[in-house]
């Protein structure tokens, strides 16, 4: 499933797929683990407007799975969307960034920032280290659900 507005399916979704023996993916999922597993506060940045509550839910559920408790902020950037539908990454990219060092100028806490929605995974083209230019790991479902696709299809997971 890559849709982040619509990740609250998930479970429904791989229910109805066990009787098949097909694998069904959250592309979220390990975007999450991996910041809840970097722990203290996370920084949801979204630019379709219901993606970041359920961001938030889906990251709280994560959290609370695996046992550990996360405090969770977030910003919507609904221009960067306009900007990526109208094929303009740099600026979308760089609205981006402008948020990212505004969140951590305003907190300083922040270990994490979780871009909410695969699409944004094209920040990376821009800030293909974003740790080093940022000082915390962004993270992307395009990068961390891909991975996770990677290794279910290499037979190392289910």
């Amino acid at each position: 499933i890559t849709c982040s507005t619509m990740n609250r399916s998930y479970k429904a979704v791989r229910k109805a797929m066990e009787q098949y023996k097909v694998p069904v993916l959250q592309i979220d999922e390990p975007m999450m683990e991996r910041a809840v597993e970097i722990g203290g506060s996370a920084h949801i940045i979204a630019t379709h407007g219901p993606t970041v509550k359920n961001t938030r839910l889906l990251l709280e559920e994560t959290a609370f799975r695996m046992g550990k408790k996360l405090k969770i902020s977030g910003d919507t950037i609904l221009e960067a969307f306009e900007y990526l539908g109208e094929g303009d990454i740099h600026k979308h990219n760089e609205l981006i960034a402008s948020f990212i060092e505004k969140a951590l100028d305003r907190n300083r806490e922040i270990k994490s920032i979780v871009l909410a929605q695969l699409s944004m995974t094209v920040f990376l083209l821009s800030y293909p280290d974003p740790e080093k230019t940022f000082g915390v790991p962004v993270l992307t479902s395009g990068e961390w659900g891909f991975r996770r696709l990677r290794n279910v299809l290499l037979g190392k997971m289910r």
